[in-house]
């Protein structure tokens, strides 16, 4: 079990520490045990894990939908509390799992102007903001439809959409990509590696999805409530005995990088795709 003090020196996102929480208090064991992370700002991070380890436990409790038996969350230096959760949670956007059950509104315009009507924004400031954040994920096109017309993948784009409205620092993808068709999780993770790096976003994705660790910055492994690790993609995919003592399996291009290096040793392990087919091509 490690803690990340590689990253204490950036600011953080979020911490933290020796937090403890459970969904029933007559069960003596907690769903999160005594956690104590560090994420830094502006990164993409992706919190993974077997089901029912405790990764989206985690993600309702930074963003103060569940309250912690014991231990303090801090977002952006500032410990989460009673009486500051409302302007926590402004820092905060979350994109759900099944696209159907965020759609609040009957068009996609609707649906993007519902946050911005609850923090009463002035119309034609709001028709801007509505512009802008279908712009950045690529569905201006799509304003005025309705619901029924939309893929599952457009749906996702325009949650996004309705996150980014409302500006927040972080954003939690909670198994965002899990119900799409490949070419629209593909179109999901590339949209979450531009937010970060375009509009300096810190991306905390909750995820099974091996392929879209390789797109992130850290990893940070949770297994029966507890942190196992946190590292980058390449290290967390080296130790081939930790992968197998948490669940998880190695994305298909490095273990074809493996495969090939066993055949040639000149072929150098790599998690990107370009690269490793340069390799093979020489």
């Amino acid at each position: 079990m490690s803690d990340n003090k590689q990253v204490k020196s950036i600011i953080p996102a979020v911490q933290f520490k020796d937090v403890v929480f459970g969904y029933d208090r007559t069960n003596p064991t907690p769903t999160v045990k005594g956690v104590s992370f560090i994420l830094p700002a502006g990164k993409y991070i992706c919190v993974v894990g077997g089901n029912g380890s405790g990764k989206s436990t985690i993600s309702k409790l930074l963003a103060g939908l569940l309250k912690p038996w014991s231990g303090s969350i801090y977002v952006f230096g500032i410990e989460q509390t009673k009486y500051n959760i409302k302007q926590i949670r402004n820092n905060i956007g979350i994109v759900f799992q099944n696209p159907d059950n965020q759609f609040i509104g009957l068009t996609t315009e609707d649906d993007i102007a519902f946050g911005l009507e609850n923090h009463k924004i002035n119309s034609t400031k709001m028709f801007n903001i509505i512009e802008n954040a279908a712009s950045i994920v690529n569905v201006k096109h799509l304003l005025g439809f309705n619901a029924s017309r939309l893929s599952g993948g457009q749906k996702q784009r325009v949650a996004i959409a309705s996150v980014l409205a409302l500006n927040p620092k972080i954003i939690i993808f909670d198994e965002s990509t899990s119900m799409l068709d490949p070419t629209a999780k593909k179109e999901m993770m590339d949209l979450m590696v531009l937010l970060r790096e375009k509009y300096h976003k810190t991306i905390i994705s909750i995820t099974h999805n091996m392929e879209e660790i390789l797109k992130a910055d850290y990893v940070l492994v949770i297994k029966n409530g507890e942190v196992q690790k946190f590292d980058t993609p390449f290290n967390i995919f080296e130790n081939e005995a930790f992968l197998a003592n948490n669940n998880l399996n190695l994305p298909f291009n490095l273990e074809l990088s493996k495969q090939l290096k066993a055949l040639d040793d000149n072929i150098n392990l790599t998690l990107n795709e370009e690269k490793l087919i340069e390799q093979i091509i020489k």
